[in-house]
């Protein structure tokens, strides 16, 4: 390093695997960080008119996708944390 600077990394291969943040990742973490929970009872226990209602629902993310909640919450931490077996 001291003698040829960082050009003695050029060699080594780069391997980046990235996965594209989906809305179905960010509605899976509202659901499981508690958020729409939240939102949900927040609507039930005030007298809201139902245009306020709508306007929350509107940007609440439910999660609706063929993979199962159990097995997409799985793979979301492994792509988080890592496989750490």
């Amino acid at each position: 390093m001291n003698k040829f600077g960082p050009k003695v990394f050029s060699k080594v291969p780069i391997n980046e695997e990235t996965k594209p943040f989906t809305v179905s990742d960010m509605a899976l973490i509202d659901e499981v960080s508690g958020l729409n929970r939240f939102l949900d009872n927040f609507m039930l226990q005030h007298t809201l008119p139902e245009a306020t209602k709508q306007r929350i629902r509107a940007q609440m993310f439910t999660y609706d996708s063929p993979i199962p909640k159990d097995i997409a919450l799985n793979q979301l931490r492994i792509d988080v944390f890592g496989n750490q077996r």
